[in-house]
């Protein structure tokens, strides 16, 4: 039988209004771009561990960043040393196939303009997306939960009653301390705080 819930429990998300703006951050090849990229998964590597032998599942959400992490690394010549060598190019096609097929799952139905800055300096037709707001659940109370998770799985694997993460010091222009009822961390979301 299924012994695990469909969706990590957690209470339903609020929702927000999220702008999409462009950055600085987040690059393909600058200096501080892989700690960046690295920043949007939280403790634990977006890992929740579930029922009484602490079970390990990955979220969705942070597959998907995982794969756009892997895509990047394709683009930029930056190989994973743990890849298999038999075919270099299958976990890049099977992540553009996943991060597809949840964009297909979960259709944004945002309405995007023509982009004025593609039509007047490039002299293109097309959409970039940036200035326009979409109405997302919450992301914020996603890392919240997984890190709450993560120290409770730290607790049941050393088998302690307390525990202290470090606290990640991340190259980002925006952090957020999170503050749970034992433990601090600092927690830079995708930029946005």
């Amino acid at each position: 039988g299924k012994d695990f819930p469909e969706d990590f429990p957690m209470p339903p998300l609020e929702t927000v209004r999220h702008t999409v703006e462009d950055t600085v951050h987040y690059q393909l090849f600058d200096e501080a771009a892989h700690a960046e990229w690295e920043s949007v998964f939280p403790s634990g590597g977006g890992f929740a561990y579930l029922g009484p032998n602490k079970r390990k599942f990955s979220l969705a959400m942070f597959h998907s960043l995982h794969c756009l992490q892997q895509i990047r690394e394709a683009i930029t010549g930056l190989d994973d040393p743990l890849a298999p060598v038999t075919s270099p190019h299958s976990h890049v096609h099977h992540c553009l196939n996943y991060v597809r097929s949840l964009i297909l799952c979960s259709p944004d139905l945002t309405l995007e303009p023509q982009s004025y800055y593609l039509h007047d300096q490039l002299h293109k037709q097309g959409v970039d997306g940036l200035g326009v707001t979409h109405t997302c659940r919450d992301w914020t109370q996603v890392y919240a939960a997984l890190e709450e998770n993560w120290a409770q799985y730290q607790i049941w694997l050393n088998g302690t009653t307390a525990y202290v993460p470090l606290l990640r010091v991340i190259s980002c222009a925006h952090t957020r301390v999170v503050s749970g009822e034992d433990h601090t961390w600092a927690l830079c979301i995708m930029g946005v705080c």
